[in-house]
């Protein structure tokens, strides 16, 4: 499919910070493919493939306007994926065998829970700014009538 052909240019070092972008933001796709990974990737290859990545859609060096939800994305299936790396080896010295690499990477992605917005400002505040806010045009309003007096004392 397309996704694993970007998959692979991904792990080539070929693909673009836009195609990047499109690969994290697309529904539905897992986090070994979006790393450009076999689900059964050590963790040194996870966290390698995750800063190789994380170079082509961070905020500060993308200037698309999808780069921060593609970066947080991103975030989100390096620890997926960092979580069922670990597992075959917590597995392995387990009782059970039962829990592997393959059950972990096809749970479905959870994104990061949303924070919650920043409290909005009181009516004391509110019409603190309010006030600030007139004093500060009328300021501006005496500030230019004065010039304009001044230009016609000029004349």
């Amino acid at each position: 499919t397309a996704e694993r052909e970007r998959a692979r240019l991904h792990a080539r070092g070929a693909m673009t910070s836009a195609a990047a972008i499109e690969l994290l933001l697309r529904p539905g796709v897992r986090p070994y493919l979006a790393l450009g990974l076999p689900a059964s990737a050590a963790p040194a290859d996870v966290r390698k493939a995750f800063r190789r990545m994380s170079l082509l859609v961070h905020p500060d060096r993308s200037d698309d306007p999808r780069a921060t939800m593609a970066f947080q994305r991103l975030n989100g299936f390096y620890e997926a994926a960092s979580r069922a790396a670990q597992q075959p080896a917590a597995a392995s010295s387990a009782a059970s065998p039962a829990t592997s690499a393959s059950t972990a990477a096809s749970r479905p992605y959870k994104p990061p829970k949303r924070r919650a917005p920043p409290p909005q400002p009181t009516a004391r505040e509110a019409e603190a700014d309010a006030r600030a806010k007139a004093r500060e045009e009328a300021e501006e309003r005496a500030a230019a009538e004065a010039a304009r007096e001044a230009a016609e004392r000029a004349e």
